[in-house]
């Protein structure tokens, strides 16, 4: 597991089939919820909203900034889809996270917005790859 990880860590990539993005998206999703579930059940952080804003922003600046660093290289060169892709991957994270949050305080609405955030940009993001 701690190879994948490494894989991913060291390639990112802006998938362009459909399928792979849905797939990799709705995985950011469960990662955030997964973690945020976690931390929020072994009382890492006892306010769940603290929970969801340390998982967002460590996951924004450790995984994805350190991404783009990693693939920028020692020529700075950045593709704005690899800049994007992060962006996504982290909004996914944190609707994820914040998702898990809602349930854990069972604000049935605040799921129900942050499950259609998730919809909304999964069928846009599909779309534009078809």
């Amino acid at each position: 597991m701690i190879a994948l990880i490494r894989a991913m860590f060291a390639t990112p990539e802006a998938q362009a089939d459909p399928y792979v993005w849905a797939a990799a998206l709705m995985g950011h999703w469960a990662i955030g919820a997964g973690l945020t579930a976690l931390i929020m059940a072994i009382w890492i952080i006892r306010e769940a909203w603290n929970a969801v804003a340390v998982l967002s922003m460590a996951y924004l600046v450790g995984w994805e900034g350190g991404q783009l660093i990693t693939a920028a290289g020692p020529q700075r060169r950045l593709s704005w889809a690899l800049v994007w892709d992060g962006i996504l991957d982290w909004s996914a994270v944190t609707l994820g996270a914040i998702t898990a949050a809602a349930l854990w305080h069972r604000r049935r609405r605040l799921i129900a917005a942050a499950v259609a955030a998730t919809a909304v940009i999964l069928t846009a993001g599909v779309g534009r790859r078809k």
